[in-house]
C-alpha cells in the first residue's frame, strides 16, 4: 500500500507539473504534496481488493 501511494504521488505530481491533466475547485488534495487524494487512494486500495478478490474467485474455481 505504501508503494502504491508513494507511485501515485510521484506520478499525480508529474503529470501535473506537465499539464497533462489538472483539478476542479471540488476535489480534495493532499496537503504539502498538492495531489488528488482519490487518485492517491485508489493506487492504494484496489491493489489489495483486487488481489483479495482473485485469490477468493481461484478458491471458488479449485473447489468446484
Amino acid at each position: 500500500m505504501i508503494i502504491g501511494g508513494t507511485g501515485a504521488i510521484l506520478a499525480e505530481i508529474r503529470h501535473l507539473s506537465a499539464g497533462n491533466w489538472a483539478y476542479t475547485e471540488s476535489m480534495p488534495v493532499l496537503p504539502f504534496v498538492a495531489v488528488g487524494i482519490v487518485p492517491v487512494l485508489q493506487f492504494m486500495i484496489l491493489p489489495v481488493v483486487i488481489f483479495y478478490v482473485s485469490l477468493y474467485l481461484l478458491n471458488v474455481v479449485k473447489d468446484r
